[in-house]
């Protein structure tokens, strides 16, 4: 499982497309009746890119950048970091409320009216070791780590592990919010294993489709 993040090229098209997938299962009973069985608690998602140049003159090389990526991962085969230009980014977040004993809490992204959990965070420093200043414990977070507020406040004294689970000292006290600003990344995995690259000018390549899906 990889951590390489997904190279950002200028010849992205805007027609890429993303689309949510469920796995349910219907049964239909002689009389007509359905009842469904819904396995999954979040759903996968499909991007496809299409790029309608990439540069590959001696001081670009995006076709080197984006063929070697692809290269890299061998395919299918190994999961990326991809960030959606169109959803990476939150900002004032409710994570939760406070009841005086609860001091994890689940990094989420609201779409509309669904919640789904978010793994991948940008700058976290995952499982960070605890420092103890004066009686004061901190957890170091790098330079573009989420923000965390308490009550409008923001909070300094919390760690976040590799799963997004946020733990805040002190424990918010009855009825506080809870809530987070932080960008984030899709992890994925390409849904095919051929690439095609068309040269239509010289140094200047063309990418019709290449797919993604969301690994969990």
């Amino acid at each position: 499982m990889s951590d390489e993040i997904f190279p950002e090229l200028l010849g992205l098209k805007w027609e890429s497309t993303k689309k949510p997938q469920w796995s349910t299962k219907l049964h239909e009973t002689t009389s007509g009746k359905e009842t469904a069985a819904a396995y999954w608690s979040y759903p996968k998602w499909f991007f496809t890119l299409a790029y309608e140049f990439l540069d590959e003159s001696e001081l670009v090389r995006d076709l080197q950048t984006l063929g070697g990526f692809f290269l890299a991962r061998r395919g299918k085969f190994d999961s990326f970091l991809f960030r959606d230009p169109s959803d990476y980014k939150v900002e004032g977040q409710v994570l939760g409320i406070g009841d005086g004993a609860r001091s994890a809490f689940q990094l989420i992204r609201s779409f509309g009216e669904f919640d789904e959990p978010i793994k991948n965070v940008e700058g976290v420093v995952a499982n960070p070791p605890i420092l103890v200043t004066g009686g004061t414990p901190t957890f170091p977070l790098s330079e573009y780590g989420p923000t965390l507020y308490v009550d409008g406040v923001e909070s300094s004294t919390y760690s976040i592990s590799s799963t997004g689970l946020v733990t805040i000292l002190p424990i918010p006290p009855v009825g506080a919010v809870v809530s987070a600003d932080f960008t984030f990344y899709f992890r994925c995995r390409f849904n095919q294993d051929e690439a095609e690259f068309t040269e239509f000018m010289a140094e200047l390549w063309e990418c019709k489709k290449l797919e993604m899906v969301t690994r969990k």
